[in-house]
């Protein structure tokens, strides 16, 4: 009797400890979530790091895994670091659709569509896309329709379906323009562009190029130059103008 009595108050310890240590190490994540949402602007590597650190999933519960996993995947989409495991951010999409979260389920749902394409698992991609992106335009998150619609756009053209690719590009950079986002709505151009040189329309896409260029001119973001002036390159020599190009 006095046995048994020994054991339970043990087990009883010992489930008592357990909870403390699990209470104590879900505050500290909470904490290191935080602190990296707060940081994904200022300081993105090292938010990339502390979220990095917490590596073991199953440590936290579904909302706080959810919460973790949208902001990896931001960081790691705006430095090119590792996403999450898909079967991560599907359990994130799931949990965001369930909640009918539509602002944090359609985030995920774009980086979902991401994933999927980076394994050439189209049909899923365009899925997950297409729900998504009549959330974004409900929620008038115009960027990030027209984010989507760059993704679906691209399938398209990795699938040689330039027209369809032609017609998701026009879009995107439609809703580039409602949400002023210049620096996308250059990009979407040269998009556009790169399917009319596809369908061998060479002076309508220098035309599109050189309407990109000049709004280009007034922003101070090389990158957006370097990609015009690349495509603007390629299309002159298609055009056999070596010096141009």
């Amino acid at each position: 009797m006095k046995s048994n009595t020994r054991i339970n108050i043990y087990l009883l310890a010992l489930a008592s400890t357990l909870m403390i240590w699990m209470i104590s190490c879900s505050s500290k994540h909470i904490k290191d979530i935080d602190l990296a949402e707060t940081m994904i602007k200022t300081s993105p590597y090292t938010a990339d790091s502390i979220l990095a650190s917490i590596n073991d999933s199953s440590k936290l519960n579904k909302e706080l895994l959810a919460k973790w996993c949208l902001l990896k995947c931001i960081i790691s989409d705006s430095i090119n670091t590792p996403m999450p495991q898909v079967s991560i951010i599907e359990e994130t999409y799931d949990f965001y659709k369930a909640k009918k979260d539509w602002t944090q389920m359609v985030k995920s749902g774009f980086y979902l569509g991401l994933s999927y394409k980076e394994s050439e698992d189209y049909d899923k991609a365009i899925d997950v896309f297409l729900f998504s992106l009549t959330k974004a335009k409900e929620l008038k998150d115009y960027t990030l329709v027209g984010y989507i619609y760059s993704c679906i756009a691209n399938i398209h053209e990795l699938n040689k379906d330039i027209q369809n690719a032609e017609k998701d590009y026009e879009f995107a950079k439609n809703a580039f323009l409602q949400a002023n986002n210049t620096k996308s709505y250059i990009l979407a151009l040269k998009n556009i562009a790169r399917q009319k040189a596809y369908q061998n329309s060479l002076d309508e896409a220098l035309n599109i190029l050189h309407q990109g260029d000049s709004i280009a001119r007034t922003l101070n973001d090389t990158s957006v130059f370097v990609s015009i002036y690349n495509t603007l390159g390629n299309i002159y020599c298609l055009m056999g103008d070596y010096e141009k190009a």
